[in-house]
């Protein structure tokens, strides 16, 4: 799913990498330049000075950006104790993998960035059996996870004419950006199905909410905080 702002965004290099500045037009861009070239790296800045020099006949031009998210990709391991015949506690580990593309420009620049966040999660949660066999069981669930950013990155590309691939286009930037630490809530209902004795495959439609963070690093979950997913995994219980 993508969507164009009528701005372009860009990090708040004078204070934290978490925050950003909003570009409305080719002049707030030229201002943006001058005042944070000389916290950028060279090649960064060598970059944006040329756009900024190829847009200043028309400072006035507005800037948009369009924003896909792609849908993130989970991976789990889930860990259950058994409390009594109907109650159980799981926790486990998670791995996220979240990408997001910005564009902005014309026909004679393009600034392409890509942005790539790898979480891990820690779940709690706390499980109700509903009906099951000697083998299968249908559940439902309910708790909180805490996904911690390993990795976090943004790489920009400068296009000019239009094209990918002409000789004198940067070569990819690639920067490291401080991901916020993120919350969650859900609730569930699973089946779970033993493969052999404590290791089974699980099945889980939940719906999470991701609990707002105080930064401004854009992702699918600040677009769609409510979210349906479909976990599927390994779950060891005792």
């Amino acid at each position: 799913m993508s969507r164009t702002d009528n701005y372009m965004t860009m990090p708040s290099l004078s204070g934290s990498m978490t925050r950003s500045t909003k570009l409305y037009n080719w002049g707030d861009y030229m201002d943006y330049v001058m005042a944070n070239a000389p916290m950028m790296d060279s090649v960064s800045a060598s970059n944006m000075r040329h756009v900024a020099i190829i847009n200043s006949n028309h400072p006035q031009d507005p800037l948009t950006e369009t924003k896909h998210h792609e849908r993130p990709l989970t991976l789990q391991l889930s860990l259950s104790r058994q409390l009594n015949s109907h109650w159980s506690l799981a926790t486990g580990l998670s791995y996220t993998r979240m990408k997001s593309t910005f564009e902005s420009g014309n026909e004679n620049t393009i600034i392409h960035r890509t942005q790539r966040l790898h979480y891990l999660g820690i779940p709690l949660k706390l499980g109700y059996r509903v009906v099951g066999g000697n083998r299968w069981n249908l559940y439902t669930t309910g708790g909180v996870q805490l996904d911690i950013p390993v990795s976090a990155r943004l790489t920009t590309q400068y296009i000019y004419g239009g094209s990918y691939a002409p000789i004198g286009n940067s070569p990819d930037i690639d920067a490291t950006i401080s991901a916020p630490w993120q919350w969650s809530v859900g609730v569930g209902i699973g089946a779970q199905y033993q493969i052999v004795p404590h290791l089974n495959v699980y099945l889980e439609p939940s719906l999470n909410y991701f609990i707002p963070t105080s930064t401004d690093v854009e992702s699918y979950r600040t677009e769609h905080p409510f979210d349906l997913s479909l976990p599927f995994g390994l779950r060891f219980t005792w």
